[in-house]
C-alpha cells in the first residue's frame, strides 16, 4: 500500500515539474521571438533610412502582433537615427506570473 502512495506522489511531482518546465520553455521562446522581431524592425528601419511611412507601418504591425513598439527618431547634423523600444509579455502560466519587459535597440 505504501508503494502505491509513493508511486502516485512521485508521478504527481513529475507532472508538476514537467508543466513548469514547459512553461519556462514557452516563456523563453516568447522572449526569443521578441528579440528577433526587434532585430527585424531595426533592419527595416535601417534599410529605409528611418522613413516615416515605414515607422508607422512597423508600429501598426507590432500592435497586430501583440507587441508594444515605440520608435523615436533623433536627428543630429543631418543624420537620422531611431531608438526602438519593444515591449512584450513574459508569461509563466503554471506559476500565474506575467511580466512586461522591454528591449531597446538603435537603427542608424
Amino acid at each position: 500500500m505504501s508503494q502505491i502512495i509513493k508511486a502516485f506522489t512521485g508521478i504527481f511531482f513529475l507532472m508538476m515539474l514537467m508543466l513548469l518546465g514547459c512553461g519556462i520553455v514557452s516563456a523563453q521562446m516568447s522572449s526569443v521571438y521578441a528579440r528577433d522581431y526587434k532585430s527585424a524592425v531595426i533592419t527595416e528601419l535601417e534599410d529605409s533610412g528611418c522613413n516615416q511611412f515605414v515607422i508607422e507601418s512597423c508600429m501598426e504591425q507590432a500592435k497586430k502582433d501583440g507587441y508594444g513598439l515605440d520608435i523615436r527618431v533623433l536627428e543630429k547634423d543631418g543624420a537620422r537615427m531611431a531608438e526602438v523600444t519593444l515591449e512584450y509579455d513574459y508569461r509563466l502560466p503554471f506559476l500565474n506570473y506575467t511580466g512586461r519587459y522591454q528591449l531597446k535597440g538603435y537603427a542608424i
